[in-house]
């Protein structure tokens, strides 16, 4: 007897899906972190159909797909593009950066600019999804994905994810 296709939740995790970078967070237009890193983890969890197989589809693709989205960040100090306390400059080989009346300069080749209004999980897991779902969104319909979350974790406990 055949099993009849039913829904499955499937999470892919990896030691792979880690990037190491520094930012700040920003509370307000006078109150910011200080400088620091973390070592940041990624997991997704996708909604799919299983098959007359016993499986969804290759997990191969999508892991291919969020290693390339970590290696992108790894070793970066990550800036906000859109945070309406902080000025950011790009001069030459630097990027200035303003904050409450302070300056700080930071050399380009280090420095990862993010479409976000703040370095934080909450910003990362969007942006991230934002980002596989641009590569990937005409696999999802072909390997019968029907949900997806992608999760960011800045250190145990600590995590945001943003669902599409």
């Amino acid at each position: 007897m055949q099993p009849v296709p039913y829904t499955s939740t499937v999470r892919l995790e990896s030691a792979r899906f880690s990037f190491s970078s520094g930012h700040f967070t920003i509370f307000s237009r006078e109150k910011r972190e200080r400088l620091h890193g973390h070592r940041f983890t990624v997991a997704c969890t996708m909604e799919t159909q299983v098959g007359a197989e016993g499986l969804s589809f290759d997990y191969g693709f999508y892991k291919k797909e969020i290693e390339g989205l970590c290696e992108e960040l790894d070793e970066y100090f990550l800036l906000p593009e859109h945070n309406p306390h902080l000025q950011l400059q790009p001069k030459g080989e630097q990027v200035q950066c303003t904050f409450a009346g302070k300056e700080f300069v930071l050399l380009a080749e280090d420095v990862k600019i993010l479409p976000v209004s703040n370095i934080t999980v909450e910003e990362m897991s969007r942006w991230m999804a934002g980002r596989l779902q641009q590569t990937c969104g005409a696999s999802f319909a072909s390997h019968g994905i029907t949900a997806c979350s992608l999760e960011v974790a800045s250190g145990p406990g600590q995590s945001a994810s943003f669902s599409f």
